[in-house]
């Protein structure tokens, strides 16, 4: 899951509307993303200050091992933005999880 957070950092209520996060995901050495849109409910407007949060799965990601980019963006009505990239390494290693004291 990635976690989108929206605060309105104005002074002025700010008109959201319907949005959705998009992931666009690709594994290492493959050339095609893969991409995965969901729906989320926004607030139809925030107040100054006001923040809204929510969770969002990443579908994209198979069960395969190997190291993923996500690149994940939030589109409202016609416009995209950003949100971030981040990597993600799927393994069956029990290893990644112990810390081996030197």
């Amino acid at each position: 899951h990635v976690v989108v957070r929206l605060t309105n950092a104005s002074t002025a209520p700010v008109h959201v509307g319907p949005a959705q996060v998009v992931f666009r995901v690709t594994k290492e050495g493959h050339p095609l993303a893969c991409t995965s849109t969901h729906d989320v409910a926004t607030p139809d407007a925030l107040a100054p200050g006001a923040s809204w949060v929510s969770q969002v799965p990443v579908t994209c990601i198979i069960d395969a091992k190997g190291r993923y980019d996500i690149h994940a963006s939030l589109a409202l009505e016609r416009e995209e933005t950003p949100l971030g990239d981040l990597s993600l390494e799927v393994t069956s290693s029990p290893m990644i999880y112990f810390i081996i004291p030197w």
